[in-house]
């Protein structure tokens, strides 16, 4: 008999545990790496609750999760794949050269938008071994403070039309499982460069949401719409600088009307309060949006770019 995929999931938050549901119900054993504190609520398992789109709510268990709680514990193990999901701050941190420092020859994958990321993680593995991807669903705690009706767990909705995306020369193998397990995943080519100009595009606007007090409402009609666009075009052309690409084609359309537009139209279609999400789930990734502004404008400063918009949506954090 064919054995098991062994994959371990480093961090219990949201978007590992959507994965880990998922790698579970493709057969593999599935362990995670968490902080002591964690490990006790981690080893009695977890909700999961999936939101369709028609408003139904699914509650699901995942149990029988193997728990660590030392990234030498897991580099000791033989796994054929470690997703890293934590957040990019967190991996500025001696725990990830203890995890990769070892000789195996594992499956590493990461999601982690910082434009820094992937040459962190290339410091300790070769290429040949890094996935990297791109989320293809939304998830967050639940209950959401200001959102009190879903039921305690983690809550997530997969994205009509839209599958986890990942790149590298492993990349089949990842996305092989997560579609026997039920979620639409792809391989695909230059996820690279589309993953950093989304995220370039996109977290500076989240910041200057952020600076309007998390009200959509006062974004999109007051000042931090535009700062926040200028900033977006700044981050783009570091990305652009960065990757060797050409300007993006985002630029062309990045303008207040079709952003304002497109928030509008997202509030009533997303399956649960996209403000009370927006402020829960980006207050607790704070700390990433703050990094990866900063390497925007340090980067910026290094190739002689514009950078005052960036620079103006850091000091309003």
């Amino acid at each position: 008999m064919e054995a098991k995929p062994q994959v371990c999931i480093v961090g219990a938050g949201a978007v590992g545990l959507v994965y880990a549901q998922f790698l579970h119900r493709a057969g593999c054993d599935v362990a995670m790496l968490v902080k002591p504190e964690h490990a006790d609520r981690c080893g009695k398992g977890f909700a999961l609750h999936r939101l369709s789109w028609g408003g139904r709510c699914e509650s699901q268990r995942l149990d029988r999760v193997l728990v660590y709680t030392s990234a030498a514990e897991v580099a000791g193990q033989q796994f054929d794949q470690i997703w890293i999901t934590v957040a990019s701050d967190s991996m500025r941190a001696t725990w990830l050269s203890e995890l990769l420092g070892g000789d195996g020859d594992a499956t590493v994958v990461i999601l982690q938008p910082d434009l820094d990321d992937r040459d962190l993680v290339l410091e300790h593995i070769p290429e040949e071994r890094l996935v990297h991807g791109l989320i293809g669903f939304l998830s967050f705690q639940s209950p959401l403070p200001l959102a009190p009706e879903l039921p305690a767990g983690i809550a997530y909705t997969l994205l009509p039309g839209i599958a986890s995306s990942f790149d590298g020369s492993r990349a089949s193998d990842v996305a092989t499982l997560l579609k026997r397990g039920g979620m639409a995943a792809r391989r695909t080519s230059d996820l690279v460069g589309s993953s950093a100009e989304r995220s370039a595009t996109t977290v500076p606007l989240l910041a200057g949401l952020e600076a309007a007090g998390w009200s959509i409402a006062n974004f999109v009609r007051g000042p931090w719409l535009s700062r926040s666009i200028d900033a977006s075009k700044e981050a783009l052309a570091v990305v652009a600088v960065q990757l060797g690409r050409r300007p993006a084609s985002v630029v062309r359309i990045l303008r207040p009307l079709p952003v304002r537009v497109a928030l509008t139209l997202a509030r009533p279609l997303t399956p649960f309060d996209l403000e009370a999400y927006l402020s829960f789930h980006f207050t607790k990734v704070g700390p990433q949006t703050r990094l990866m502004l900063q390497t925007y404008a340090r980067h910026a400063e290094e190739a002689g770019l514009s950078k005052s918009a960036l620079d103006a949506l850091r000091s309003a954090l």
